[in-house]
């Protein structure tokens, strides 16, 4: 797929050279001063396309392959007349809201479309510091460490707010499993990969699941309530959130227990034809169509351990990613969709950019750190210069004939040069020259 395959024998080359290598540069020299940019799943804009969360080489993978790459933060009729492709990291642990699952029902039933969707449980910011510290100098480690700890504070905040089991159509989140570090991969991305040099790590597990055809191979979604949406509403009344995988398969997939006739969801088994990576029991990415009839595609991830902008400086990650971009056909256009907790707004229109001006300067970063700096230059320097009102006092201005001036001058002179015996020798020789002078004005 890639016209120059030597990205994954070797080093990155344009234009995703420049990114890792300022990456990695960091990692190896520490920061200093400087914060890293923490800034999640964004690859556009001053801060997301530099930070170690960011999406900005993941976007020059596809833009190599040859993919027209966009970035957008909202859902809007624009967006899906032209994304074939929406690659979505979102920074929120929740699953995706009803309303935005709805606008991609709608755009994946055109038929033709490929949605990749990032799990978010995951921060590389622990793990930058983790590489710097090693090499960093004895005097910035103890400030290193610090930052280190911040970082795993704020990321650990955040998924205390996560509950222990999560649900929506496309997937099922289960946080009651422990941490774990990927040891070995399969599936079709594993092949040629080093296993050992990943550095993929799980927290929450993401189950992708999918429905069975109860409703036959001609239903097709449509507007309005499906019999997906009754089966879901169905299924979560009965709390029936996680089904017995013992003695209920059925074409490669474990059935889980529904009310009644409700739709049954169907878990992928790791093994799974479409279950591309796989780490055991683990399934990191997989891939099903969205629906017999639209030929689109649903790619589910489970977190961004491996396709990050930090993580992406590891070589094995880059070779995982490729296998990603392989999935699909140039040219297209991939749109990285940014969003926030709670997810992207959906908007009729695509809000127009307007630049902002009067006191929201104030709101932009950088420009409030640096408008600060200038209007408390500003203030200081009217202060400095600020006039003193009322009659002006004149000084007694100085005599030009005062030759005791002439004295104290010379008096000045000789005290600065701190030789007493000069000075009194030099004294000496002025009141001899005064009296020799007397002496040869009385002698005429």
């Amino acid at each position: 797929m890639f016209a120059d395959k030597s990205f994954f024998r070797g080093g990155p080359r344009q234009p995703v050279r420049w990114l890792l290598a300022a990456v990695l540069s960091l990692s190896l020299t520490g920061c200093g001063d400087e914060q890293i940019e923490t800034m999640y799943g964004r690859r556009s804009g001053m801060f997301g396309k530099d930070s170690v969360n960011g999406t900005a080489v993941l976007a020059g993978l596809f833009s190599r392959a040859g993919h027209r790459v966009r970035s957008k933060r909202f859902l809007t009729g624009t967006l899906a007349k032209q994304a074939d492709v929406i690659v979505w990291a979102p920074d929120d642990f929740a699953p995706p809201s009803p309303e935005v699952m709805d606008w991609f029902d709608q755009w994946l039933w055109q038929g033709g479309r490929t949605l990749i969707y990032v799990g978010r449980d995951f921060d590389a910011a622990p793990g930058y510091y983790d590489k710097v510290i090693p090499t960093a100098p004895a005097k910035q480690v103890g400030e290193l460490r610090s930052r280190r700890t911040e970082a795993q504070t704020a990321y650990d905040k955040d998924r205390r707010l996560m509950p222990k089991t999560a649900d929506c159509r496309w997937f099922q989140v289960d946080n009651r499993s422990p941490l774990k570090t990927v040891k070995n991969l399969q599936g079709p991305f594993s092949d040629k990969v080093d296993a050992g040099g990943v550095e993929i790590e799980l927290r929450s597990r993401l189950r992708p699941k999918r429905y069975g055809t109860d409703y036959g191979e001609n239903w097709h979604p449509g507007p309005g309530p499906t019999p997906r949406d009754v089966a879901e509403k169905a299924r979560a009344q009965a709390e029936a959130l996680w089904g017995q995988e013992e003695g209920a398969e059925a074409d490669g997939v474990a059935l889980a227990e529904a009310p009644e006739k409700a739709e049954a969801t169907l878990f992928l088994k790791p093994q799974a034809n479409e279950v591309l990576l796989r780490s055991g029991k683990e399934i990191l990415v997989s891939k099903q169509p969205y629906d017999p009839q639209s030929s689109s595609h649903i790619v589910l991830i489970a977190n961004g351990s491996f396709l990050l902008n930090l993580p992406l400086v590891n070589r094995q990650h880059r070779k995982l990613a490729g296998r990603l971009v392989e999935q699909l056909e140039p040219p297209q256009t991939v749109v990285f969709l940014e969003s926030t907790k709670g997810g992207p707004s959906i908007t009729d229109k695509e809000p127009s950019a307007s630049i902002p001006s009067g006191l929201s300067l104030f709101g932009q970063r950088p420009l409030d750190v640096i408008l600060f700096h200038v209007v408390a230059l500003g203030i200081i320097l009217c202060l400095a210069r600020w006039p003193i009102f009322g009659r002006p006092v004149r000084p007694p201005r100085a005599g030009l004939s005062d030759f005791g001036k002439h004295v104290d001058a010379l008096g000045a002179l000789l005290e600065r040069t701190g030789d007493r015996d000069f000075v009194e020798a030099s004294l000496a020789h002025y009141r001899q020259q005064i009296s020799d002078g007397k002496k040869g004005d009385k002698g005429a």
